[in-house]
């Protein structure tokens, strides 16, 4: 109707609903209703917005299965679940899109596979935009095949539930390892160590920053989220880079990031990405060097009491007080990290491939050590996950997850 009103109200777990509110109509034919008429449908409008919120706060159940509650982060799943073929195990992390689950999955015989399973949180299951972000990611991951990036082996929606099925790394991320080590012994990790991961890392970048499609036309990938929570190191001294769910490409939707918007955790950004800007290849590069000064000294660069806070100072760049302590790192990761955090892009490392090539004298024989202390640091937990994904019970009747 002429003059009308068509707004969204938003519900609970991300739904909305149109309501549409007619205005009187100064035209001819028109009728206005009368306040009486009008007190009424406004009634029945907010009884019918409560009906919807409740039903649509109902969780389905099957008859005769109980409701799936999950514990807290690092322990078991309380019941027995599954998402499609995966027999979920332990609940071992969370961010703002995914639940982190280690799983197994069984075959014919005795196959057996422990896998890492990612799940869109349930409430992002009716937003269109989160569900296109993780479709994205799983495109984008599923062109890697690198050692150094981890591998996925399925992606899939099962009984509404959208997830990942991604390579099992028996370690822990890069963040506890530093955390741990700082903690126990109130040191870094040897420096062959802290070379030896970066090292690993910048060739993962290599291959994603240099991935070309089909036809040959760089993919111009950036993965934007570089940080500690994001490197994986293994017991065997293995070091994959994961996490891909904010990178960007030239083609397909991940490239349409609009000018503006600032993705990625801002402990670790070059100023280009915390200003919203256009970022490449050295936004990656400038990150992985914050992470350096993170292992080296047991606290990243920027400090503040608010994320706001510390965009800002994300958003200029170390300043002297910065660049001193910068200086205060042991070789060669002071000039390493000055270079990469340079203002002027102009100045910084031009790609993974160069950045890399100061750091492999340093890092060339730092596999063993790395193994060795993710050992030392984790062996009995290790030990005890491995023994718990190999001998889990994945028969008898299955839990669905509520969703």
């Amino acid at each position: 109707a002429s003059g009308g009103t068509v707004a969204a109200l938003p519900l609970s777990d991300g739904l909305r609903i149109l309501v549409a509110v007619a205005a009187t109509t100064s035209e001819p034919n028109g009728m206005p209703l009368p306040p009486a008429v009008l007190a009424i449908l406004a009634i029945g409008l907010v009884l019918s917005i409560g009906i919807f919120v409740l039903l649509a706060r109902r969780a389905p159940e099957e008859p005769g299965k109980p409701a799936v509650e999950v514990e807290v982060e690092g322990t078991a799943v309380a019941a027995l679940t599954v998402i499609g073929r995966y027999t979920l195990v332990d609940r071992i992390g969370q961010g703002g899109m995914a639940e982190i689950y280690s799983a197994v999955t069984t075959g014919e015989g005795s196959f057996r596979r422990p896998v890492v399973i990612k799940r869109l949180r349930p409430e992002l299951t009716v937003d269109p935009n989160a569900i296109a972000q993780f479709c994205d990611e799983a495109n984008l991951l599923s062109a890697f095949h690198h050692p150094n990036i981890v591998a996925v082996h399925d992606f899939g929606r099962w009984q509404n539930q959208f997830f990942l099925a991604e390579e099992y790394v028996p370690g822990r991320d890069l963040g506890q390892l530093i955390g741990r080590r700082f903690e126990r012994d109130q040191r870094p990790p040897p420096i062959e160590v802290i070379a030896f991961v970066a090292y690993e890392i910048l060739k993962a970048l290599d291959y994603a920053h240099t991935l070309q499609s089909e036809q040959g036309r760089p993919l111009g990938i950036v993965h934007r989220d570089i940080s500690p929570e994001n490197i994986m190191v293994s017991a065997r001294g293995d070091v994959k880079l994961l996490d891909f769910g904010v990178g960007k490409a030239n083609e397909g939707r991940a490239a349409k990031t609009e000018m503006g918007v600032v993705k990625g955790n801002v402990t670790y950004m070059a100023p280009e990405q915390a200003r919203g800007l256009q970022v490449d290849a050295r936004a990656d590069l400038y990150s992985l060097a914050l992470v350096i000064y993170g292992c080296c000294t047991g606290q990243p660069l920027y400090t503040g009491d608010t994320t706001y806070g510390l965009l800002m100072k994300a958003g200029v760049g170390p300043g002297p007080e910065e660049r001193a302590a910068i200086e205060q790192l042991p070789r060669p990761f002071g000039a390493m990290v000055q270079r990469a955090t340079a203002p002027r892009l102009e100045d910084r490392y031009g790609s993974a491939r160069e950045m890399a090539a100061d750091l492999e004298p340093w890092a060339r024989h730092g596999a063993t050590p790395t193994g060795a202390l993710v050992t030392d640091l984790y062996g009995p937990e290790l030990k005890e996950e491995a023994h718990r994904l190999a001998n889990f019970a994945v028969d008898g009747p299955p839990e669905t997850l509520a969703h």
